[in-house]
C-alpha cells in the first residue's frame, strides 16, 4: 500500500515530542485497491462532518496504524464539544499510551500555481489556531494534538517546512506537525475513492 521512506523521530520513554516531523508516503496501488484496516474502514463508512477530505483522513489513520501502531478511539462525529461549532478534530487515537487528537489537511494549489512559503504560513496558521479551538471546546481528555499535513510533492513539502520555521511560538503551541510528502497518490488530494 505504501512505503515509508523517512520515518519521524521515535518518541522515547513514552514522551511525545512536538515540532515538525517529515515523512514520505508512496502509494504502490490506487486507493480503491488498497487493503485497509477495519479501523480505517470505520472512518470511511461512518458519517463525517462533510467536506472533501475523506480519503486523506482514512489514509492518515492507516498511516498512523501501520507506522506507529496507533489505535483508533473515536471518529470525527464521535468526538463531543461544548460549545459546539468551530474547528473540530478528524479522529482520536491512542499513541504511545496517550490519547492524541489528529487533524488532517492537504497542501496543494488547485489553480496550478506553485505552492509558496506564504501559502504554507497561511495554511499552518489557520489549522494550528483551529486545533487550539478544538482543544478548548472538546469534552474529550486528549493529551496532545497532531496536525497531519499531506503535501503534494517535494516542493510543497519544502515550502511547508520553511513556513513552519517562520511561525511564532504563539501559533505553534504544543501541537505536533506531521508533514508527509505524498508520491503517487492523487486520491489524497482529489478525494476520489474509485
Amino acid at each position: 500500500m505504501y512505503r515509508l521512506v523517512r520515518e519521524a523521530p521515535q518518541a522515547t520513554d513514552g514522551q511525545i515530542g512536538g515540532g515538525l516531523h517529515v515523512t514520505t508516503f508512496e502509494a504502490v496501488r490506487r486507493f480503491k485497491d488498497m487493503t485497509l484496516t477495519k479501523e480505517s474502514l470505520r472512518i470511511l463508512i461512518l458519517p463525517n462532518a462533510g467536506g472533501s477530505s475523506l480519503v486523506s483522513e482514512v489514509l492518515s489513520y492507516e498511516y498512523m496504524r501501520k507506522c506507529y501502531q496507533a489505535e483508533l478511539l473515536k471518529t470525527e462525529m464521535e468526538v463531543q464539544y461544548f460549545p459546539y461549532g468551530g474547528s473540530i478534530t478528524d479522529y482520536v487515537m491512542r499513541l504511545f499510551d496517550r490519547k492524541v487528537a489528529v487533524s488532517v489537511t492537504r497542501a496543494l494549489r488547485f489553480d496550478g500555481e506553485p505552492f509558496t512559503v506564504d501559502n504554507g504560513v497561511r495554511l499552518l496558521t489557520k489549522k494550528l489556531l483551529g486545533i487550539r479551538q478544538a482543544d478548548r471546546n472538546s469534552l474529550e481528555s486528549w493529551q496532545r494534538h497532531v496536525l497531519h499535513v499531506w503535501a503534494d510533492g517535494r516542493a510543497v513539502t519544502e515550502a511547508l517546512a520553511e513556513a513552519h520555521r517562520q511561525l511564532p511560538a504563539s501559533v505553534l503551541g504544543n501541537a505536533i506537525v506531521l508533514l508527509t510528502c505524498v508520491r503517487n497518490c492523487k486520491e489524497i488530494f482529489t478525494n476520489n475513492v474509485n
